[in-house]
């Protein structure tokens, strides 16, 4: 499966450029909240050598959950299921090395992309009904 092939690398001057080269103001954005949040970790995301996406995950300080805050795929690697491997990569590291029961994400109403790559991994809506505009968080149980 191709989930194997992909590695999160941290996030340092080495590949910051490239990083933020992926689109430039939301990265920026969560490398910034990563350095005055120190319970957040932004990782590159690559396939052999490639990096072909960024993610961020922390722990939140407010409620004590974890929440994948950024998750994002170049363009030109989109559609070829990067998206997905890049999700079961960072559930996986979640639920072997965090004391993780549940991740929760926030998604845009109108994003149904996002809302069919986090469904399909089981994410459902906090709640269980979906937003009728805006952002709404959903959840996934982890089963350790």
């Amino acid at each position: 499966m191709v989930f194997l092939e992909i590695q999160l690398r941290v996030v340092t001057t080495g590949n910051l450029d490239e990083c933020v080269a992926l689109k430039k103001e939301s990265v920026a954005y969560h490398i910034a909240q990563a350095k005055v949040t120190p319970c957040c970790w932004p990782m590159g995301a690559y396939l052999g050598q490639d990096l072909i996406g960024f993610v961020m995950y922390g722990l939140c300080p407010r409620d004590g959950q974890y929440w994948i805050l950024a998750l994002m795929v170049g363009e030109q690697y989109q559609g070829l299921g990067l998206e997905r491997a890049v999700l079961e990569k960072v559930l996986g590291i979640l639920k072997e090395t965090m004391d993780c029961t549940a991740v929760y994400v926030r998604i845009a109403s109108e994003d149904v992309a996002a809302q069919t790559l986090f469904f399909n991994m089981g994410f459902r809506w906090v709640g269980g009904n979906p937003p009728l505009g805006g952002n709404a968080s959903a959840c996934l149980e982890v089963k350790r």
